[in-house]
């Protein structure tokens, strides 16, 4: 009774004191943005749970005003005990680190070296090292959401937390049932009274039930991971990724107030039906729940704007549904079929233009008393799905029109999950979805062991037009196939609530292809278990209608069924050297049929400045340097906990470094010839062996030593623009290929149109000797050929080689006396392992006769987003009596400095930059034109910047330009 008496003093106390101060954090709900504010510009603070009080007692203190000073008064008894400021959406290992918690150890050096493995993990600490009270006090300005006429309604909504919740607003604790899940969506209706309204709220987030042993087993660590319902596997660790310590607990989502007068709509969805020539009929829905305490009566409008084929006007028009009741405390789905006329189509990148329209949903009530709005934007995109004969495997057709995938695997934007929501989430995912455009993929599968991607990931997917395949989260790996148990996750409920909640908040989104049960997961019968597969079918079926579900992304080679997974096998996931890509089924055998490839992996490496972001200069000191053969295990301790693989094989071929500057570079350079023949590879056999090819991984959350395009700082590697460099485009839908295999050319036509009258022109040139002399004998000039649409034509001419030398293969694509499509190579003799040392030995001479010379030709601002410089490099000759040799493997990069000392750090990069083109070569007096794009955020403060250029066997040059002008 003495402690109940205790609780009242200090929540009077609280009050009182929240009262005098008038400390409380403003949140804006405006008309404008439909009534919505995100809560990340709060006070957020962080509290341990105290041991000797219950929950609901903790909580009632907390969510009064003022309410972490009479916490702590309550913990005075333990002296390590406080509140600290935390940021939210965040994590409790964001918490402490931002608060010098792990000494020596913050936010920005996290991944530095052993610096993770520093950090407590959850199974030595237990769960509630990483359990806190997220607390947070505003009020509501004077607002114009707020109604005279209707109930005016606040509602909090937490769009994912991690992993079990407890609720308490206003000193009212919000009990309720399967409180758990990392991707359920919460939310609470909080009454609101007059034109202002104060609010305080804490939050008990508590760590994963079965946090997993991480010293032990494999993939998941011990894989008790999976037992959780609806969870994150990776955070156990990978064979690619460490354990994260915390397991990502806390509110590591969007957390936001809505409000309401009346009614409130959520979840849209618009379906397309059906299309022909520049018309449409699609099913528009929308979900309406009724919070009040009366019936409500009244009409729902759709209303939409569309942009029209070949012009700048849009197609404008509205279906009003028939005036209906809606019980009080009730929620429906109400759906209408509209027609829609001359309107453009939302296509892939690859295919056209990703062209989006608006829709308003408006809300209102008979007496004109309740109104409320929602706006979202669509594209008109019909899928169709089958199983090819001959190919035995899947195809996916968009708008009437088969389309070839090429595409990455995708984890997470960060490992702590610090890039999930607000302005720094949606310029992370719009950059990393951006240079997946930009390198020519189409499709983005967000894996089974990672999460479900959030609304901001998908608005940069229809905006630049990348498909995505969404799984659920279960693999074989924990699910009971290789490890682990069928019967994971234990509690279906939770699992199936959160498979619900993620469909209806991903399903309006035109760039989701189609839904995937699980990562590799078999037997069938089991896996997923069969309560689950019914239920997320059945939900499919009925809040996200015709769009595609498969049950698995591989199962096997004896069993298999392309209507219940994609793949047979999936992998190889090493350096493979290069004739293997030109052979069915690279490094695996040919004799199975793989038309839909899933995830194939190879290697990966950081360039220079981004290695020195994360590794210590003992790593850097020491490199791998063996040649193979050479294990994981067998690199450098440093190398090995970032989860190094190896292909020193082709690293040595450019002769072996004598320093990490010129390793990386080598690495560089290996990974762009690794990835470019990847791509067209599979893309040689589009349609008569293959549909699809997904790498593993094309991106990670952490800096690694495997499989990615870009690193975690966001940096291009070489393998980004040796996956370029295979790509395609609608705009540029022709390729042009060498197969260095069967020594012969490919002409690919990924148009819908029969490409006529072409000409194929070869030349090579010998860039380890002075003056790149061509090579006569190498020069071929074949046609006219003409290529059906989607479709290759092989075996083009006979490739004649040079020993002793390395050529630089140019092939040229010509209609018409115009250039269609160009690509280029470097290669020493056919008929033998490919050997670079020649350009090794040109890295260590320099090149003597020339110079790199950048010019900057223009600058300006392209819609107030992207600050462009248009930059030529030349090969200009140096001396006149020296010998010029070519620049080889040229690169450029965007620095806020102009100091090129290795001193120089990362943060002198300017990251992401958008660069058209890089690792390629310029003959002696040859010059190239480099388009350069820079978001205007990143630039904004400077007067100008420094464009660096260097190449594998020339020093850098810089060149300054400035942004005052443009």
């Amino acid at each position: 009774r003495l402690g109940r008496i205790w609780l009242f003093l200090i929540m009077f106390l609280a009050e009182v004191e929240a009262f005098v101060e008038g400390k409380h954090s403003s949140v804006a709900l405006t008309a404008e943005n439909e009534c919505k504010a995100s809560l990340d510009s709060l006070k957020w603070q962080a509290c341990r749970k105290l041991k000797s009080y219950d929950i609901t007692e903790q909580g009632k203190v907390l969510s009064q005003m003022n309410g972490e000073k009479e916490y702590n008064k309550l913990g005075f008894f333990n002296s390590n005990y406080t509140c600290i400021p935390v940021d939210v959406p965040g994590t409790a290992l964001g918490a402490l680190l931002s608060n010098g918690t792990f000494e020596g150890i913050d936010h920005e050096n996290i991944y530095y070296s052993y610096n993770l493995q520093k950090i407590p993990d959850i199974n030595h600490t237990g769960r509630d090292f990483y359990t806190f009270w997220y607390r947070a006090e505003g009020h509501i300005q004077n607002s114009d959401c707020f109604s005279e006429k209707s109930e005016n309604f606040i509602r909090l909504s937490l769009r994912s937390v991690n992993y079990k919740l407890s609720m308490f607003i206003n000193g009212k604790f919000y009990p309720q049932t399967n409180n758990m899940g990392m991707y359920r969506r919460f939310n609470y209706d909080v009454s609101a009274k007059g034109h202002s309204s104060k609010f305080a709220l804490a939050a008990l987030i508590e760590p994963p039930i079965y946090p997993g042993n991480v010293d032990e087993g494999g993939q998941g660590g011990d894989h008790e991971i999976a037992r959780n319902a609806a969870i994150m596997q990776f955070t156990a660790g990978w064979d690619w990724i460490q354990a994260t310590p915390d397991r990502n607990t806390g509110p590591w989502d969007e957390v936001s107030l809505a409000m309401n007068n009346g009614v409130i709509l959520s979840d849209p969805r618009v379906t397309t039906l059906q299309i022909q020539y520049d018309n449409a009929n699609i099913s528009a829905a929308v979900f309406i729940k009724n919070p009040s305490t009366t019936d409500l009566t009244g009409q729902l409008e759709f209303e939409f704007s569309c942009p029209k084929p070949n012009s700048k006007q849009f197609e404008q028009n509205s279906v009003r549904i028939p005036e209906f009741t809606l019980k009080y405390g009730n929620e429906e789905e109400i759906s209408t079929n509209i027609s829609m006329s001359h309107v453009k189509f939302w296509y892939p990148h690859t295919m056209g233009e990703p062209s989006l329209c608006n829709m308003t949903v408006l809300y209102k009530s008979k007496d004109k008393s309740v109104q409320s709005t929602l706006s979202f934007k669509f594209g008109i995109k019909y899928m169709e799905t089958y199983i090819d004969q001959d190919l035995e495997g899947r195809v996916f057709k968009i708008n009437n029109k088969k389309i070839f995938l090429k595409g990455g695997n995708w984890i997470a934007s960060d490992q702590l999950l610090r890039y999930s929501s607000g302005i720094k989430g949606r310029a992370r995912y719009d950059a990393e979805v951006r240079m997946h455009r930009d390198m020519g993929l189409n499709i983005i599968r967000v894996w089974g062991g990672g999460l479900a991607e959030r609304p901001e990931f998908y608005d940069a997917c229809d905006k630049y037009g990348v498909l995505v395949m969404q799984e659920f989260w279960m693999t074989g790996d924990n699910n009971g196939r290789w490890a682990g148990s069928y019967n994971s996750p234990e509690n279906h409920e939770v699992y199936l609530l959160a498979v619900r909640d993620t469909i209806r908040m991903l399903r309006r989104h035109t760039s989701l292809l189609f839904w995937c049960g699980g990562n590799e997961l078999y037997e069938t019968s089991v896996s997923p278990p069969p309560e689950i597969l019914s239920q997320m079918k059945e939900y499919i079926s009925i809040l996200d209608p015709k769009r595609f579900f498969i049950q698995s992304s591989m199962t096997d080679a004896y069993k298999f069924d392309a209507t219940v997974s994609l793949a047979p096998r999936d992998g190889p996931y090493g350096y493979l050297p290069q004739n293997s890509w030109y052979i069915p089924n690279p490094g695996m055998s040919p004799y199975v049929k793989i038309a839909f490839q899933p995830e194939i992996g190879s290697v990966s490496t950081p360039v220079f400045q981004s290695l020195k972001r994360f590794l210590s200069s003992n790593g850097l000191n020491n490199f791998p340097v063996d040649t193979p053969p050479f294990g994981e295990g067998d690199a450098p301790p440093e190398w090995v906990y970032h989860k190094f693989l190896p292909y020193n094989g082709a690293i040595n071929s450019y002769m072996a470094p004598k320093d990490i500057q010129g390793y990386s570079y080598r690495a560089q350079l290996a990974q762009y010839q690794q990835y470019k023949m990847l791509y067209e590879g599979f893309q040689e056999r589009m349609w008569t062996r293959y549909s699809a090819v997904i790498m593993w991984k094309s991106q990670s959350p952490w800096p690694a030593l495997r499989g990615a395009f870009y690193d975690y700082y966001l940096a291009a590697t070489g393998g980004f623009y040796g996956a370029r460099s295979a790509g395609y485009s609608a705009e540029s839908p022709y390729v042009i290929q060498m197969n260095p295999l069967t020594r012969s050319i490919t002409l690919i036509n990924t148009d819908y149109t029969e490409l006529e009258a072409v000409y194929i022109k070869v030349s090579a040139f010998q860039i380890d000797k002075d003056g790149s002399p061509e090579c006569k004998q190498c020069a071929l000039y074949l046609g006219p050929y003409n290529v059906a649409n989607q479709s290759s034509l092989t075996g083009l001419g006979s490739l004649q080689t040079m020993s002793d030398t390395v050529l630089l293969w140019r092939l040229a694509l010509i209609q018409n006396g115009s250039v269609l499509a160009e690509n280029e190579y470097h290669q020493s003799d056919f008929s033998k392992d490919q050997n670079y040392t020649s350009l090794g030995v040109l890295r260590k001479e320099g090149n003597p006769g020339g110079v790199l010379i950048p010019h900057i030709l223009d600058t300006s601002k392209n819609n107030g987003k992207d600050t462009q410089l248009v930059v030529r490099v030349d090969n200009s000759a140096n001396f006149t009596n020296k010998p010029f040799f070519a620049a080889f493997g040229v690169r450029l990069s965007v620095r806020k400095q102009k100091s090129l000392e290795d001193k120089i750090t990362e943060e002198d990069r300017i990251l992401p930059v958008y660069i058209s083109d890089g690792y390629f070569t310029l003959l002696p007096r040859e010059s190239k034109v480099v388009n350069i794009s820079i978001p205007i955020p990143l630039c904004e403060d400077l007067d100008e910047v420094t464009v660096v250029v260097e190449a594998f066997n020339m020093p850098s040059s810089t060149k300054s330009a400035s942004l005052s002008e443009s």
